[in-house]
């Protein structure tokens, strides 16, 4: 059974046919669990649409979505929060960190939804930013960092969980070449580690990192 599967899965906005936009068209696909996987296409291809569904976090109109041999195509708010928590990292372009709070405050946010206690988040906390060779900035701002350094706290505020799942859109958009080679670096570790990665990218250097590509066009995949 593939770790991730998805069934006939299409996705459409708006409500009349003049404004009706098919964002995908009856994907199929099967991903296996420590798969380390390059999404490729134009804007507008489908991309983060595609990756939205994987996160749970856009429902599909149309189609299954199986996740770890659970269906988890129509989850309620409550649960898909439940869900994304418990399962899945996030990495984003723009980092998506809270300006307001310090390095800690921003990785420590996925436990704080679960039941861990504070020295274990705190423990948590120290440990992976040690990993991410960010310690001496623990109790730093957003605003204080550089972008690598930005997104290296992004990615310990994704795995600190220890997520099954890293979905990652154009983490290396926003950084130079050699900041985002460190950064692939570290979700190869990951990989490495047994972590299953997913990243959208229009760099085709980020791709050919990759162990399998697939390219989106219309709404549609293919390999």
């Amino acid at each position: 059974m593939a770790f991730l599967e998805l069934k006939n899965i299409s996705k459409r906005y708006g409500k009349t046919e003049e404004t009706k936009v098919h964002a995908l068209k009856s994907v199929n696909l099967k991903i296996e669990e420590g798969s380390y996987l390059a999404i490729m296409g134009k804007s507008g291809s489908g991309k983060s649409t595609l990756l939205n569904v994987l996160g749970g976090l856009t429902r599909p109109t149309d189609g299954v979505y199986i996740f770890n041999g659970e269906n988890v195509s129509n989850l309620s708010r409550s649960q898909g929060a439940v869900f994304r928590n418990q399962n899945i990292g996030f990495v984003v372009q723009n980092f998506a960190l809270i300006h307001s709070m310090t390095v800690k405050e921003n990785v420590r946010l996925p436990l704080i939804y679960g039941s861990y206690r504070r020295k274990e988040i705190d423990r948590c906390v120290k440990k992976i930013l040690e990993k991410m060779e960010l310690a001496d900035k623990i109790h730093a701002y957003p605003s204080e960092l550089s972008g690598g350094q930005c997104q290296r706290v992004a990615i310990a505020r994704a795995m600190i969980a220890e997520p099954k799942l890293i979905l990652a859109d154009e983490p290396t958009g926003a950084l130079d070449q050699e900041t985002g080679k460190r950064i692939m670096d570290l979700f190869s570790e990951l990989n490495a580690q047994g972590t299953t990665v997913i990243i959208v990218t229009h760099d085709k250097e980020v791709a050919t990192r990759c162990g399998r590509r697939l390219y989106m066009e219309d709404g549609s995949v293919f390999e």
